[in-house]
């Protein structure tokens, strides 16, 4: 097996299994089966029997955790494998489809973001974009002739600076 082929396999799965997997709703019904059996136990020989109440709420901090390291990691291999992008992008469209389900009718909404997420999900992929970026100056800084290095490296670093300059000054105006 190739490095190649392992990248590619690595996102199909994510793409196919992991988001089917919530899809399917499967650890809220697995944790729901036992959190109801449990209560089930405990009110078996009381008189007066409480409903079961299913208090399962999505897990917004593991997703957005797992979607930027996934996001960090197809850009990253992307160099590598440039059809990866490709296959990271119908990976993106799945779990956005079935987040947005997720949230919009499978869990109890009394949790809102009111824009917190924004706030902290753009800073972190912000900084995925950049830690791309300096990978990717420093990989093809090495694979150029060396008559262009130090003119490639430093327009590569310049870039990168006007970026974090531009997005640095636009974010304090927000």
């Amino acid at each position: 097996m190739t490095t190649y082929s392992y990248f590619i396999d690595y996102f199909i799965q994510l793409t196919f299994l992991s988001v089917g997997f919530w899809l399917l709703d499967l650890p809220h019904q697995t944790v729901k089966l036992i959190s109801e059996s449990y209560h089930n136990f405990q009110q078996r020989n009381k008189l007066k029997k409480k409903p079961f109440v299913d208090t399962y709420a999505y897990d917004l901090g593991y997703h957005s955790s797992y979607s930027l390291t996934t996001f960090a990691i197809m850009l990253l291999f992307s160099t590598i494998v440039p059809y990866l992008a490709m296959i990271g992008g119908i990976f993106f469209t799945f779990k956005y489809c079935v987040d947005k389900y997720n949230l919009s009718f499978v869990y109890n909404s009394e949790f809102r973001g009111l824009g917190k997420i924004y706030e902290r999900v753009v800073p972190k992929a912000v900084f995925t974009i950049f830690l791309f970026q300096i990978i990717n100056v420093g990989f093809f800084t090495t694979k150029t002739p060396s008559e262009h290095k130090k003119t490639y490296f430093l327009s590569g670093v310049t870039f990168i600076a006007l970026e974090l300059f531009y997005v640095a000054w636009n974010y304090r105006k927000v």
